[in-house]
């Protein structure tokens, strides 16, 4: 009688393994352990599988960009007049400036010689909605003079969420 009332505990017991796919592979591996991580090529650029025919222009020896979210739209070309928030920081990770500190969005002009040339050159290339580290080389931040709080010789790292962007304004001619 007890094996009875035990039953169908045991067939309960045994209706998920009776359901499981045995076709499906068994993983041999996590994602984290067959993922190879992102690597930089030459010009500092992290293949994040954009179709290279929209790939930006070569960076400058020491600026990495690293696409967190890829965005939509058309991406935005060099000199445009962006809109953003961002996250700033020295290499140790201490945040020396930001958008929410702010309270507002910044407006940069890619093209003026008032943005630093890490940001001027690894912009380019993003979509709206679109989030990227971009780290920044000293010589291509503030340099070797620094800026309070910036110490001399820092390396830069910003997170870029481009908000919206609009081409570059003719020029006069």
């Amino acid at each position: 009688m007890r094996w009875v009332l035990a039953l169908p505990l045991v067939l309960a017991g045994a209706l998920p393994v009776g359901c499981r796919d045995h076709d499906a592979p068994e993983p041999s591996a996590s994602a984290a352990e067959t993922t190879p991580e992102p690597q930089a090529d030459a010009g500092g650029v992290i293949d994040t599988g954009a179709d290279a025919a929209e790939a930006s222009p070569p960076l400058p020896a020491g600026l990495v960009i690293e696409d967190l979210v890829t965005g939509a739209g058309p991406a935005c070309p060099e000199g445009a007049a962006v809109t953003v928030e961002y996250v700033a920081m020295l290499s140790d990770g201490t945040v020396w400036d930001s958008t929410e500190k702010r309270r507002r969005a910044m407006r940069w002009e890619l093209d003026s010689p008032n943005l630093i040339e890490g940001l001027r050159r690894g912009v380019p290339g993003m979509r709206a909605g679109g989030r990227r580290v971009i780290r920044i080389p000293s010589e291509l931040a503030y340099g070797k003079t620094g800026r309070p709080p910036i110490p001399p010789g820092e390396d830069l790292r910003f997170e870029v969420t481009l908000v919206s962007w609009e081409p570059a304004a003719a020029q006069p001619g």
